[in-house]
């Protein structure tokens, strides 16, 4: 994928985040196939990055959350 950084930067500014959902997808499955069919669960560590799509995208997925602190969930739970 080939995309226009400074023209996203001079719309939207900086700091500026682009995820590659394709690619996020790509490498959760490539995970849970190596995992065989055998019951298991991967679990995406909301403190790495706790932006909402992210975590939405990866629930779609099937991936469950793994949430230290009770009042990082409860402000994402709030954002709903």
């Amino acid at each position: 994928m080939s995309l226009d950084y400074k023209a996203l930067v001079k719309k939207y500014n900086t700091p500026l985040y682009v995820y590659d959902f394709d690619y996020i997808t790509d490498r959760y499955t490539t995970l849970k196939d190596a995992f065989g069919g055998k019951k298991s669960i991967i679990n995406y560590a909301i403190k790495a990055n706790s932006n909402l799509s992210v975590i939405r995208h990866l629930a779609k997925l099937g991936a469950g959350a793994d949430c230290v602190v009770l009042g990082r969930f409860v402000v994402l739970w709030m954002q709903e």
